[in-house]
């Protein structure tokens, strides 16, 4: 009885004690966005800026929470492609209305491409075989915030070992407030050398002198509903050819699954996006998810035999421990909804996502689970550098962070092709690694990560990257 009547105390006190906070907090704590000044902007238009913003004018917000929206926007802002640096003031403060100016620097948004390019599917793997062979050349032109309107332009040609033409027109956006946009990519691709099969848990090329390995034509066109800051819906339409030489063909037959040369196909995928992390580059707090269902093939065409389906999730969560020690944990996991894919499909580890530790490795199968785990430490703070015999201010100031890093991660890969396993060793079982890394930060999204990792079979190894572990 007494329990009873002290729960009910306890209970009490919680719901009055909050109603009269909650009634204290209304007086004299509310102030009205009555301004917001936007400077810097010499080519991105002020609705672009005002969309990343937690606040509109006109919003009654609590002073307690309008340090933290300020502090939100800044990072909405500074996650777009546009700024090198974002400055949130409020000014003119009283007791019932405020300013709030808003200072950035822009970035340097056009940019001739002409760079190296390596065909490998990491830098780390073409280092190992220091190939020049996989290594093209190439030009282009790249033009970010097209319009003033955060649209990226970019136009590519690549001449040497792959012979590559990009079109692709990002973010197009239909509405005032940015909640509806269209994209549209167009790629042709012509190889001499390709991969063909996974042998030893490691792809194997072949190089054609007097023909195209293989030849692929792809246009896709996706549309975008972003209806929150951090959520993003996209649904992708492509149509794509690929053809392979008879040599191809001979020693795969499973490259198209149908045994002809070529196949035409049309393809949709719906992917979900959640992102409040404080970075796109190297995140240290927040949130991150997406999921992606895909389906290739509709039986559209008699020769094409495909029919491919599978679903992806993936989950990433950073926080920080200490002042300076930050955690990140990540896990993945992929299934196909059909038993026999494709090689040219057939994808799991060792392309978009790997182990750490078995950057020279592909595991195929037809679902894996994915995780990994990181400890950064900072050794040195975000710090600001100011080139002042640089005239623009777009590239005179830059800044550089660096992190001590330590990981494990974990992944298990299921096939059950009986071919399959007769040529490689890693799928159908536990791949462990751990290790430690160093990385580098500077401003327009560079980062370098060096790593030195050892798996479960003990293998040691020093790995060059240049994205994020996740």
């Amino acid at each position: 009885m007494l329990k009873k009547k002290l729960l009910f105390i306890y209970i009490t006190i919680i719901i009055f004690g909050n109603i009269s906070f909650s009634q204290k907090d209304t007086i004299n704590t509310n102030i009205v966005i009555s301004e917001i000044n936007i400077s810097g902007n010499i080519k991105t238009k002020n609705n672009i800026i005002l969309r990343e913003l937690e606040f509109v004018i006109g919003d009654t917000i609590a002073k307690a929470s309008l340090t933290e929206k300020i502090i939100n926007s800044k990072r909405y802002l500074l996650k777009t492609p546009l700024f090198n640096f974002v400055d949130i003031y409020i000014n003119n403060a009283n007791n019932t209305n405020c300013q709030i100016n808003i200072v950035v620097v822009e970035r340097w948004y056009l940019w001739p491409e002409i760079s190296l390019y390596y065909a490998d599917r990491n830098f780390s793997n073409w280092l190992k075989e220091w190939n020049f062979n996989h290594l093209d050349y190439g030009g282009g032109l790249v033009k970010y915030n097209f319009r003033g309107r955060n649209e990226k332009l970019d136009f590519y040609a690549i001449f040497g070992y792959n012979k590559l033409l990009i079109f692709d027109y990002k973010d197009i956006f239909l509405d005032k407030k940015r909640k509806h946009s269209i994209g549209l990519n167009l790629k042709k691709l012509d190889r001499k050398e390709t991969s063909y099969i996974i042998d030893n848990d490691q792809v194997q090329w072949v190089r054609l002198e007097n023909e195209y390995a293989l030849k692929t034509f792809t246009i896709s066109t996706n549309y975008n509903f972003r209806n929150k800051i951090n959520t993003l819906n996209s649904l992708f339409l492509g149509f794509e050819k690929r053809a392979i030489a008879d040599t191809l063909l001979q020693i795969n037959t499973k490259y198209f699954l149908n045994k002809t040369p070529s196949i035409s196909y049309f393809y949709i995928k719906y992917i979900f996006t959640y992102d409040n992390r404080d970075s796109r580059i190297f995140s240290t707090k927040g949130f991150y998810s997406k999921f992606i269902l895909a389906k290739y093939g509709f039986n559209m065409f008699s020769k094409s035999a495909l029919n491919t389906s599978y679903m992806l999730a993936r989950f990433s969560y950073y926080y920080r421990i200490t002042n300076k020690l930050y955690a990140a944990h990540n896990i993945v996991g992929k299934k196909y909804f059909t038993t026999n894919q494709p090689y040219f499909l057939d994808k799991a580890l060792g392309y978009s996502y790997n182990v750490r530790g078995y950057e020279y490795n592909v595991i195929s199968g037809n679902q894996f689970i994915l995780q990994k785990n990181t400890l950064n430490f900072e050794l040195l703070p975000k710090k600001n550098i100011n080139f002042k015999f640089i005239p623009y201010k777009s590239i005179s100031k830059t800044y550089l962070a660096i992190y001590l890093s330590l990981f494990a991660d974990y992944a298990y890969i299921r096939n059950s092709d009986v071919s399959y396993l007769e040529r490689n060793s890693l799928a159908n079982k536990s791949l462990y690694s751990a290790g430690i890394g160093i990385s580098f930060l500077t401003y327009y999204d560079k980062l370098l990560r060096l790593e030195y990792s050892v798996t479960g079979t003990k293998t040691k190894g020093f790995y060059i990257h240049f994205t994020a572990p996740f």
